[in-house]
């Protein structure tokens, strides 16, 4: 190709290598079937479906794919923003590498794996790969979205524009700040490098979780059903209420601002432990720390006993211990 072209037909099918020379747009108006790879182009566009079997296009400016997108074979699509308006599917047997921005307005299935190397636009509502997920660059959310892998990593921010609920079904590393969520749930574990994690409503992560810095996580409930680990480096400020499910350990310091529920057993800091609202304990409790400090009530359900290895500072009632032992001193209540 020495010009910009239009293809207009019900499919187009290009049974090996398209060229444009570098100073080509290919504008294809129907359906598109690449066998070979694309390079050379300045921009493409396509206004049906398209299959992409020959491994590779390559433009200079952008892509845009208005219909459904099929993958016979694991594809690279190079250009400076890639648009798929429509469903991507792999077959099962694909990978799709988009080196640049990707724009997602349908959902993605059938990949082995998923890896944009730009800013992503998640509009489409799901992305399955049975392998991971690799965004590189920010990612925000245009709906609510369900990304299935078996790790889905975030290389930098996640922004949900205030309406959009993300859940990832496999294990999830985040790199950057998460905000403009109203829920948040991991199946898998959970590595949380990139400071803060916002939402509107709650927060849940199933599986173990770890800090990579210190970590500030704002939602109406943050429930951590298995051990959350600081490295022996990092803060955890829970603004809002909290549930632990499993041991904590690690952590220099941590504080939550509204109520706890304190179920895994232990909780141990190389610093201070704040918990401004009620705590209640599921089980029996051994809470090491400098200070230990209950700004509210302090409850157990079933019975059970609290250890503090530290100083200890009750603000409220406690009840329903079995048994309370603090090593250094204690101020406030009991008896």
């Amino acid at each position: 190709m020495r010009a910009t072209a239009t293809l207009a037909g019900s499919t187009v099918t290009f049974g090996n290598t398209v060229n444009g020379g570098g100073v080509s747009r290919l504008t294809v108006s129907g359906n598109a079937v690449f066998g070979g790879a694309a390079s050379g182009l300045t921009r493409l566009n396509v206004s049906g479906t398209t299959e992409i079997n020959g491994g590779s296009i390559t433009t200079s400016s952008i892509q845009s794919y208005s219909g459904a997108v099929t993958l016979r074979a694991t594809a690279m699509l190079t250009g400076s923003t890639v648009t798929f308006g429509n469903t991507v599917n792999g077959g099962g047997v694909s990978r799709l590498t988009v080196s640049g921005n990707g724009v997602f307005g349908g959902a993605v299935s059938g990949l082995t794996r998923l890896s944009v190397s730009g800013t992503s636009a998640i509009n489409g509502g799901s992305i399955g790969t049975s392998s991971s997920q690799s965004y590189g660059g920010a990612v925000t959310l245009g709906a609510t979205a369900t990304l299935t892998g078996s790790t889905v990593t975030f290389g930098s921010t996640v922004n949900g524009g205030g309406v959009s609920r993300l859940t990832v079904s496999g294990n999830a590393v985040f790199g950057g700040a998460v905000s403009g969520l109203t829920r948040l749930s991991v199946s898998g574990t959970s590595a949380i490098n990139g400071g803060s994690i916002t939402t509107s409503s709650s927060q849940s992560y199933s599986g173990a979780v770890t800090l990579g810095a210190t970590a500030t996580l704002t939602g109406s409930t943050v429930t951590f059903s298995s051990t959350v680990n600081g490295g022996g480096v990092s803060r955890l400020t829970v603004s809002g209420n909290a549930v632990f499910g499993g041991g904590v350990s690690g952590l220099t310091r941590l504080s939550v601002s509204g109520t706890s529920a304190i179920n895994g057993g232990s909780i141990t800091t190389s610093s201070s432990q704040s918990y401004s609202g009620a705590v209640t304990l599921g089980a029996n409790t051994s809470l090491t720390a400098t200070t230990v400090t209950f700004g509210s009530t302090v409850s157990a359900s079933p019975a059970s006993s609290l250890s503090v290895t530290g100083n200890a500072t009750f603000s409220g009632p406690v009840s329903g211990l079995t048994t309370l032992s603090v090593s250094g001193t204690q101020v406030g209540p009991p008896p």
